[in-house]
């Protein structure tokens, strides 16, 4: 009989993942804006910077963990990343 964790990893493990990557992306947004305006740096800058930040991190974190990509090449991160970012 299969453990429980493994049963549920097998079932749902990309939503699983993809949940993790969601979480740490928002962490990495409000960690990098407290730290920003903790700073003295405008909110507005701070949160376009944190933004940025945090989404780049997650369309590497999405497409190497969540979705397993092997295709690095320049032109299809900058289509993809062009994509996921608007």
């Amino acid at each position: 009989m299969e453990k429980p964790i493994t049963t549920l990893y097998s079932k749902y493990g990309t939503a699983l993942l993809y949940l993790i990557v969601g979480g740490l992306t928002t962490g990495i947004n409000v960690v990098l804006f407290f730290g920003l305006t903790h700073l003295a740096m405008p909110w507005f800058w701070a949160n376009i910077i944190a933004w940025v930040l945090s989404v780049l991190f997650a369309f590497i974190a999405n497409k190497k963990v969540v979705f397993n990509s092997a295709d690095m090449t320049f032109r299809t991160v900058i289509k993809e990343g062009a994509s996921f970012f608007t």
